[in-house]
């Protein structure tokens, strides 16, 4: 595979076509539309359009945003690199001059692998041996290509949410898997909230388990629970689906801490509940030095619960 670029030309503007639904893979806000645009009114293009010859035209590779700059300024011309080669080298160059201008936020790493993939036919296991995901900031594996492939697919507002960081990458592989409606609700809920990725991950799944087990949809069951109405920050709003995932724990999780300091264990000792405890079982935790301390304190425990020390905490067996 190979490719090059001629030397600069300098073209007619009209003679150039955005290819930015083929090729561009930025994924910024108006914000920097607008600033790019101000800056072309004023200095001109300081880095020329990278573009293929198409018929009589040619089309824009890299630099639609600044194509478009440079229309509504009302210039004539601009100065162009030809580009010859295939699609591969192509992408190549793509990902070199983008990243000369900066860490691709996670949105764009979506972008990119997913029209790259459908612009030159390549897999994710010819992906990860080229080194591609190694530049882009992923592990060398085509199954790292997972969430990226999800999240590009995604509407551009949802897009844009992964861009400025308002949602973890990282922590949305449970949608990735979730019909494609429930996925947006999902989004759409957290929409404003900014949740670290593990507890976005939790929150994901509770509301999926939620709706499922009741066979609705997240929609139907978040307008139910009214939550399109919640007022509240990120882990406010973990705490109510929580509260409506597990309604046994979320009810006794003050009562529970009370009911095993009353069982007065040894200070080695406690007693705890699984995350998602709805009741049936306990966990005995005890910490040890040796084994002398492991037998002193398992027969003080046997002792205890013998005595009736730990019927408190039976309800929570039941």
């Amino acid at each position: 595979m190979s490719g090059e670029t001629s030397g600069l030309k300098t073209l007619p503007v009209e003679l150039l076509r955005s290819g930015e639904e083929i090729y561009s893979f930025s994924a910024k806000g108006e914000e920097h539309q607008k600033a790019l645009a101000e800056s072309v009114a004023r200095y001109g293009l300081l880095r020329p359009l990278l573009v293929l010859h198409e018929g009589e035209g040619y089309l824009v590779a890299s630099g639609s945003a600044r194509l478009r700059a440079l229309k509504e300024a009302g210039m004539e011309e601009a100065p162009c690199a030809v580009f010859k080669g295939d699609e591969s080298s192509l992408f190549d160059l793509l990902l070199e001059e983008a990243l000369a201008s900066g860490v691709l936020n996670p949105a764009e790493i979506c972008l990119y692998l997913k029209k790259r993939m459908e612009r030159t036919g390549e897999d994710a296991e010819t992906l990860a041996r080229s080194g591609v995901l190694e530049k882009l900031g992923l592990p060398p594996r085509p199954g790292a290509m997972d969430d990226p492939l999800f999240v590009a697919g995604l509407p551009k507002e949802e897009l844009l949410r992964f861009a400025k960081g308002e949602i973890p990458f990282r922590g949305v592989r449970i949608l990735a898997s979730a019909p494609r409606g429930d996925a947006l609700t999902v989004l759409e809920l957290t929409r404003g909230l900014r949740i670290g990725q593990n507890k976005f991950h939790d929150l994901a799944r509770q509301l999926l388990e939620c709706a499922w087990r009741e066979g609705i949809t997240v929609k139907e069951w978040a307008k139910r629970e009214k939550l399109y109405d919640f007022k509240g920050d990120g882990d406010q709003l973990r705490e109510k689906v929580f509260s409506l995932r597990y309604p046994t724990v979320a009810g006794w999780s003050a009562s529970f801490l009370d009911d095993a300091k009353l069982a007065d264990l040894p200070a080695n000792v406690r007693v705890e509940h699984s995350k998602g405890f709805e009741g049936g079982k306990l966990r005995l935790i005890i910490s040890f030095g040796s084994l002398e301390e492991l037998s002193k304190a398992a027969k003080e425990v046997e002792k205890k619960a013998s005595a009736g020390d730990l019927d408190p905490l039976l309800k929570y067996l039941e």
